[in-house]
């Protein structure tokens, strides 16, 4: 049963984490590492951000020209929709079964959840803030999300046995819609 899971939390939350220790617990249960897919809005606009010298790290200075140049990007061609929907339409043609889309705007994540019958998770850190600098990071809790974890920031072993959790009720959650 294939899922997409718009993914969102603050900079610094643990969202990569989240989707490498989901992947691990999969891998365990499964014996195979091909069945949770990972993907950005912003992918492609870091390959052209690449390009004009950004050096990969994420600082408040480098996160508001990411976002601008996503907007300047999404307003040109739409390019953060037209490369979800290439990765949508590779994961419904793989082998894959959850696939985490990582977006930040309410908007686009309404606009995920909507066409592609997608749930919502936030992932949020105890203890943990950042100064958003750029509009994109301040609207992070302006969704009502499906999903939310809490990375408890203290160790790996406490945020997987939450990673777990969360994909055991997702898992109940999904198998149930799928009965019904």
């Amino acid at each position: 049963m294939k899922q997409i899971i718009v993914i969102n939390g603050e900079a610094g939350s643990g969202k990569d984490l989240f989707v490498t220790l989901c992947n691990e617990l999969v891998q365990e249960k499964t014996g195979r590492d091909d069945l949770v897919w990972n993907y950005s809005a912003i992918d492609k606009v870091k390959e052209i951000a690449a390009l004009c010298g950004w050096d990969g790290k994420k600082t408040p200075k480098s996160r508001k020209f990411l976002s601008d140049l996503k907007d300047l990007t999404d307003e040109f061609s739409n390019l953060s929709s037209r490369s979800i929907d290439n990765k949508i339409n590779e994961f419904y043609k793989s082998d894959a079964q959850i696939l985490f889309l990582h977006a930040r705007e309410p908007e686009q994540i309404e606009k995920l959840t909507d066409t592609y019958d997608a749930y919502s998770l936030l992932v949020k850190r105890d203890n943990y803030s950042t100064d958003p600098s750029n509009h994109a990071d301040k609207n992070v809790y302006k969704f009502s999300y499906d999903f939310q974890v809490k990375n408890p920031g203290d160790t790996m072993e406490n945020y997987k046995k939450e990673v777990s959790k969360w994909l055991e009720t997702a898992e109940k959650c999904f198998s149930a819609i799928e009965a019904a």
